[in-house]
């Protein structure tokens, strides 16, 4: 069976390039029939095909924008001129291609466990898109068994066709390059700092560390922390949450210490990840983090939130704090960043990535069983619920 990957690529958000990315060079090396589609014409890691570019005859694109038929789905014609036997992953109902099997992903369930963080229209649409995806899919992919568990509360009736797939870091595939110091020295950063490195949405909840930062020089310890990551929130038009996240570091008096880089470039993200002390991760939702994950591979201490899906995608973590506390986080730090090493670490490094690369082969290989349906679903292991904020 051909499998066809689908490039996630969009607008705002990068993990959904790197998660698709990640899964066709899982699924390639593990030697299957297999291509990457998509728009960009400079992948040369991967076997790829192009998507064909949509041509609307004149007035058409109107007429069904009128009858709410929306887009022509390109995916269509790959399916028919490669003859794939499977497509993956989907986020939209639209995509879905007959002849073809169909295999959904679901990042997480943000949506309806932090209904707050979304508009009560938004709320609809996204619940109506979701059981729509779910109903339409022959197989649907879940990051995490924590995302399972709301699964279970929210869509239960899908369970028969879920699949838990927690994905490798890209560097399992692609070993980073030997450049290490530049970006340290290109950004002025003494030899210890912290990392944090998530787009600025609301539940990232960035406030809490610059919170403990501006505790811990209250107590006479001055610590930078980097923080890389698209400045925007697609919720938040008119970018309310960074203004009071900039105005909250001046009131803290930790300038200094906080340095908001916003979006950087990956290569840059690889040298921050070499060499900071530690990352933060402070967010208070997750469906499986994938700069977690990137740290997680090159070694990189972990400083995470404790909420359940951190603790079953890095129970090795150097710590866990809470998330309703500062105090906690500002704690952590002080206790941990003077006994964590400086780096980089060569040997740490070594070692993490050979971890990796064998939880690379895992995942290739169930990825695989999942696109050809001879995967087992969720519903016939025995996973314990443990999903507290539902």
């Amino acid at each position: 069976m051909k499998l066809g990957i689908i490039d996630l690529a969009m607008g705002g958000w990068s993990a959904g390039h790197s998660y698709s990315w990640g899964l066709a060079a899982s699924i390639q090396r593990a030697d299957a029939d297999s291509v990457f589609l998509t728009a960009n014409k400079n992948i040369s890691s991967l076997k790829t095909a192009l998507l064909p570019e949509i041509a609307y005859l004149p007035g058409e694109w109107s007429l069904r924008s009128l009858l709410k038929l929306g887009r022509r789905n390109p995916l269509s014609a790959s399916v028919k001129d490669l003859r794939l036997g499977a497509i993956g992953p989907i986020l939209q109902p639209e995509q879905f291609c007959a002849g073809t099997r169909n295999i959904a992903w679901v990042p997480d369930f943000q949506p309806f466990v932090l209904e707050e963080l979304y508009a009560e229209e938004e709320r609809r649409k996204i619940a109506h898109r979701t059981a729509l995806l779910l109903d339409k899919a022959d197989s649907v992919i879940l990051s995490s068994n924590d995302s399972l568990d709301c699964m279970k509360v929210f869509f239960p009736n899908a369970l028969s066709k879920t699949h838990v797939l927690s994905f490798p870091s890209n560097f399992a595939f692609q070993e980073p390059a030997e450049e290490i110091e530049a970006v340290r020295e290109r950004y002025h950063l003494p030899e210890k700092f912290l990392l944090v490195a998530n787009q600025f949405w609301k539940h990232k909840n960035h406030r809490s560390v610059v919170e403990a930062l501006g505790i811990l020089k209250r107590r006479g310890k001055s610590i930078t922390c980097v923080m890389t990551g698209l400045p925007a929130d697609f919720r938040d038009r008119n970018n309310t949450l960074l203004s009071e996240l900039f105005q909250y570091i001046a009131h803290e008096n930790v300038n200094n210490e906080c340095r908001v880089l916003g979006l950087v470039s990956r290569a840059e993200l690889l040298g921050f990840l070499r060499t900071a002390t530690a990352l933060v991760q402070p967010s208070i939702f997750e469906g499986w983090n994938t700069t977690v994950q990137d740290a997680k591979a090159l070694g990189c201490p972990l400083l995470l939130s404790d909420i359940h899906v951190h603790r079953e995608q890095s129970p090795e973590a150097a710590a866990f704090f809470d998330i309703e506390n500062p105090e906690s986080l500002a704690d952590t730090i002080g206790a941990l960043f003077d006994v964590l090493p400086a780096r980089p670490d060569a040997e740490s490094e070594r070692a993490a990535l050979a971890t990796e690369k064998l939880f690379s082969i895992e995942h290739g290989k169930k990825a695989i069983a999942i696109f050809e349906g001879t995967a087992s679903s969720v519903i016939s292991n025995a996973i314990s619920t443990h999903y507290s904020r539902v």
